[in-house]
């Protein structure tokens, strides 16, 4: 059996690609996505927070179990809404959580 060294890098040499990854435009994209979400959300707005997208999924956070509800009820309006201004959202998760 050959044992290969693993080669073992400092931290120094692994931010830079990681940092190089978080590109500027996954910044423009949540902004876009966020002012998307408020112009849908509106007055309701209050304990619901747009956390990211990926994958074609928005996903939203709430901080009770009847804003959960509420906004449920109100999914396929949202996602036709979300569309609307971005063809590549898909789907829409909703979850229970801090909202800060």
């Amino acid at each position: 059996m050959e044992n290969k060294k693993r080669k073992i890098l400092t931290l120094g040499q692994i931010l830079p690609g990681i940092i190089e990854g978080l590109t500027r435009s996954d910044i423009h994209e949540q902004i876009q996505l966020e002012k998307i979400w408020a112009d849908i959300a509106g007055d309701d707005a209050a304990g619901v927070v747009l956390n990211g997208f990926k994958d074609g999924t928005v996903f939203i956070t709430v901080d009770s179990a009847a804003r959960l509800y509420f906004w449920k009820m109100r999914r396929a309006t949202v996602l036709k809404r979300f569309q609307e201004r971005r063809p590549d959202v898909k789907n829409i998760g909703f979850k229970i959580g801090k909202v800060t």
